[in-house]
């Protein structure tokens, strides 16, 4: 009987130095960062200028940065204010975020109707936005106008879209 014990006692000093040594714990922690909500206003609007209408179909772009070009066609490229659209942007400091644009046609109405096409940003659409250290970034957008062949003068205008939002 008191080996029985003996090897009993030995065999739960075991067990109980075995659970011992393959039990642990740790603490785990939890964070959270809270920015501020993405927003976008528009401060400049896109200005293609003063353009002489021709006797055929014409393409003025202006690109993000406000220059403008005749890409095709008989109009000419008179004076007026040129600007590519100024959007700022502001949200969390260093966020990124996606672009999106109006990816056909937009329509600007005045004596005859034209199109606004190719609408193009930067930074790119591809690339996406990057908030600064102080959460800001200004986005700017050009385009394309498709003037219609013998135009009737007057003002055009339109609005479009720009979303962003938060990768």
């Amino acid at each position: 009987m008191k080996i029985s014990v003996a090897v009993t006692a030995v065999a739960v000093a075991a067990v109980v130095l075995f659970s011992a040594a393959t039990l642990d714990a740790a603490t785990g922690t939890a964070s959270v960062q809270i920015v501020n909500a993405i927003s976008i206003s528009n401060t400049v609007g896109l200005s293609f200028g003063q353009v002489i209408g021709g006797s055929g179909a014409s393409v003025v772009t202006v690109t993000p940065q406000g220059v403008r070009t005749l890409t095709s066609g008989t109009a000419v490229l008179a004076g007026g204010v040129v600007t590519g659209a100024s959007f700022p942007v502001t949200g969390g400091v260093g966020s990124t975020y996606t672009i999106t644009l109006p990816t056909g046609s937009v329509a600007l109405t005045g004596p005859s109707l034209m199109g606004l096409s190719n609408i193009t940003s930067f930074p790119t659409v591809a690339n996406g936005g990057l908030l600064n250290g102080s959460g800001q970034q200004t986005l700017l957008v050009g385009g394309q106008l498709d003037i219609i062949a013998s135009p009737n003068s007057g003002l055009y205008s339109g609005a479009f879209d720009v979303t962003v939002a938060y990768n």
